[in-house]
């Protein structure tokens, strides 16, 4: 069942951060982007902009929280359009249904940024600072 991510937490974290290191104007988040076959024709929210993106499931839970030089680029690649759209790894907990994104200023900003969400929102598909099975950790 389709349920739209809440994304106020996220909002909160990105303003905090800008806050805290004192980024002003804050960094503008894009709405939510549908990640469907119809909706893939549409450009993807800062495309060509670095930034941070967000994947949620259809169940609108966050999956996973990355870092672009390119937003576009990046999260294109993810998916396959051909013969049909959906996710090009088997990696994720859930399938990423629903997609958000960050602009932020200059292109080093956005690895503080993403580190700090990941850190802040523990998303379960990211594995930054998680020992993986049978290493030590």
């Amino acid at each position: 069942m389709d349920r739209l991510p809440d994304t106020t937490k996220a909002r909160e974290i990105v303003s905090e951060y800008c806050r805290r290191y004192g980024i002003s104007p804050s960094f503008e988040m894009s709405d939510i982007y549908h990640l469907t076959a119809e909706n893939w024709l549409n450009p993807i929210p800062f495309t060509n902009n670095a930034g941070c993106y967000f994947f949620y499931a259809e169940d609108g839970a966050l999956l996973y929280v990355g870092k672009a030089s390119d937003l576009a680029g990046r999260i294109t690649s993810y998916f396959e359009s051909a013969p049909s759209f959906r996710p090009r790894h088997q990696g994720w907990s859930m399938p990423p249904r629903y997609l958000q994104t960050v602009k932020v200023h200059d292109p080093h900003e956005a690895p503080s940024l993403e580190e700090y969400l990941i850190q802040k929102l523990q998303p379960p598909d990211n594995k930054l600072g998680k020992s993986r099975e049978g290493e030590a950790g």
